[in-house]
């Protein structure tokens, strides 16, 4: 997710194409398991995939996301840290 959101950011664009499945590997995921990588964030509603046109990009309704959160996650604290960003309060 790193690499998508690298390119989303440094590009300004919603939608992401990489033209192929070998370009992954510049984020440390060899091409014969990238695919599957990528399908399951789909299958979790992380990430939208246009196979037809290689295109990746965020689904911004976090709350649609079915990745599981870590034991130690802390909604008030992300909140917290989230209001604060929000209001240059740091």
């Amino acid at each position: 997710m790193g690499y998508l959101l690298n390119l989303t950011l440094n590009s300004q664009r919603y939608n992401i194409h990489i033209p192929t499945l070998k370009d992954w590997e510049n984020c440390g995921i060899s091409q014969s398991k990238i695919k599957q990588e990528l399908e399951q964030l789909v299958e979790m509603k992380v990430i939208f995939w246009d196979k037809d046109k290689m295109e990746f990009s965020f689904n911004v309704n976090t709350d649609e996301w079915q990745a599981k959160l870590l034991e130690c996650f802390s909604e008030d604290r992300c909140q917290r840290i989230l209001k604060m960003n929000k209001s240059s309060e740091h």
